[in-house]
């Protein structure tokens, strides 16, 4: 509470926090879901407790989570219970009060926490993933709690309290680096600017003596990986960098992933926008700095290509704009709070907006994203609204509207898994992996030919014959791959590749310490294998 507030006031305090409250905790409940390759995490989790460690076809180790830190979390709600969807809805919306929570003592002013929630609440790029089953609201929980120590840092008068800032930022940044890596471009130059601030003020000595904070998280996971997976980095990293597409044609992909997201989400724009603006009129260099990290983890994912999930990578970018562009101007200098009238005016355009354009709050529990003459679910070159795409079978409200004779999630690919549990199949060969390998049990080999899951194809180009669009990249089998596949055994035809494969062996179904692996760890860590396309492409010619 603000110090000089009257008993009168309080009320007038209090209904603010709680309407801000009450608008974001509605449009989660409303619109909360599971995304199909949050499927892919929960059957690694139940190969954990069904004893057969951290893996994903019960044959090899393989790491098939983007994120370290979000797995153990979601690790942990299993030991509560087995309804790992309700468990993760519920671990996601945890994750987004303790942000909201993190912003509004940031703030220290309920009509600036009532702004920032109605412009996140517009966002659908940032309410999409407030759920979904994926790693976004940690990442916002991880950025708040960042963004925190970093204005405090700015704003602290008692030199140990910036001290004290600085070693919890280091550990918030070690967090990020286990939660995802590309999110280091989001906060490298805040972290770059207090860095040399920090530098200025104490001198490297003092900084290095707090750097561990940030470096432990990190290289604690990486040798753990090293050593389990034969990887520091998830296959899925491999997957989606090893697929030889042109870095143009990844660019132009990109832009078109940025414009389409821009172009369905005004409320995400209108914050990019309005905080530019801000940045250009009051030039207060520690939100300058946050806008920097904006535009280049907007620039980064131009770089790589996108996404086929519209939004999902633009989510936590948007959602630091909105905590920057809402933090009142007293946390910067010793000016007075904005006019409140000025801010409830402010408030009442974004209700109104929120309520005329197609945002998270206007729409209804059981409708899609009606856009583009009516169409209840769109593609623009494989860019999809993800949500409204699985939401009729994997929201909390078919959850809760469910038949409870028929599976859930009552999705085709679930059904397609429980035919193959159900025909006792020991393999399959299938694209869609999440719910399908979910619904399919533990047992069954799925050989994921768009790599996610598989560490030999993951190092493979995509052949050039083949579509593909951001995260799909598709690869074909060569010669002897399936029999070398389902039989352990190495069938391949080509010697260079009967190589590759014989050091994944060795990595990922090898005794950890067995004679032989490490040297086949360094092989495919080294670049030893930096020329294996045009040998796996020569292949596929000799198969055909």
């Amino acid at each position: 509470m603000l110090k000089n507030q009257t008993a009168a006031t309080i009320p007038y305090q209090s209904v603010l926090y709680v309407l801000a409250w009450a608008v974001f905790v509605m449009i989660f409940l409303k619109n909360a879901w599971i995304a199909d390759d949050a499927y892919i995490s929960f059957r690694s989790i139940e190969q954990v407790f069904a004893g057969n460690g951290l893996r994903w076809n019960i044959d090899e180790r393989v790491q098939v989570y983007t994120s370290p830190l979000w797995f153990m979390l979601q690790l942990g709600v299993r030991l509560l219970t087995d309804n790992l969807f309700v468990a993760v809805i519920v671990l996601s919306f945890l994750c987004c009060a303790g942000a909201l929570w993190m912003a509004r003592k940031l703030f220290n002013d309920n009509i600036n926490f009532l702004l920032f929630v109605l412009f996140i609440s517009g966002c659908w790029s940032v309410m999409d993933f407030s759920s979904s089953g994926l790693e976004n609201p940690l990442l916002y929980l991880l950025v708040s709690i960042y963004l925190f120590y970093y204005f405090q840092y700015f704003s602290a008068v008692e030199d140990h309290r910036r001290r004290h800032c600085f070693s919890a930022l280091l550990l918030v940044l070690g967090l990020l680096s286990i939660t995802r890596h590309d999110v280091a471009t989001l906060v490298f130059f805040p972290t770059l600017w207090l860095g040399l601030d920090v530098l200025k003020r104490y001198g490297i000595k003092a900084a290095l003596l707090k750097i561990h904070w940030l470096l432990l998280p990190l290289f604690l996971w990486s040798v753990f990986s090293l050593i389990y997976y034969g990887v520091p980095f998830p296959n899925t990293a491999y997957a989606k960098m090893s697929h030889g597409v042109a870095r143009a044609e990844l660019m132009d992909f990109g832009w078109l992933y940025l414009k389409v997201s821009f172009r369905y989400d005004t409320f995400a724009l209108l914050v990019l926008l309005a905080l530019t603006v801000r940045v250009i009129w009051k030039r207060e260099l520690p939100i300058v700095f946050v806008w920097l990290g904006v535009l280049s983890n907007f620039a980064y994912v131009v770089y790589v290509g996108g996404d086929f999930m519209l939004g999902r990578f633009l989510s936590v970018a948007i959602f630091a704009a909105a905590l920057a562009l809402c933090l009142p101007q007293q946390q910067m200098q010793n000016d007075q709070l904005p006019d409140k009238d000025r801010r409830w005016v402010y408030a009442v355009l974004l209700t109104g907006l929120m309520l005329w354009l197609t945002t998270p709050l206007k729409l209804s529990p059981d409708s899609g994203f009606e856009i583009d003459k009516g169409q209840r679910h769109f593609s623009w070159r494989g860019i999809l609204n993800e949500r409204n795409f699985y939401f009729k079978t994997n929201s909390l409200w078919a959850y809760l509207h469910r038949d409870t004779a028929q599976p859930f999630p009552n999705h085709k690919w679930c059904k397609k898994g429980l035919n193959a549990r159900q025909q006792g199949k020991n393999a399959a060969k299938f694209g869609g992996i999440g719910m399908y390998g979910y619904c399919a049990g533990l047992e069954l080999i799925i050989i994921d030919n768009l790599a996610l899951a598989d560490p030999f194809l993951a190092r493979l180009p995509k052949p050039p014959e083949l579509d593909w669009r951001a995260g799909h990249f598709n690869r074909l089998l060569p010669r002897g791959y399936r029999k070398s596949r389902l039989s352990g055994e190495n069938h391949l035809v080509n010697p260079q590749l009967q190589s590759l494969w014989q050091d994944v062996m060795l990595a990922t179904r090898a005794p950890l310490w067995e004679e032989g692996r490490w040297s086949a760890i360094w092989r495919l860590n080294s670049g030893y294998y930096r020329e294996i396309g045009p040998v796996y492409l020569a292949d596929l010619e000799q198969r055909q």
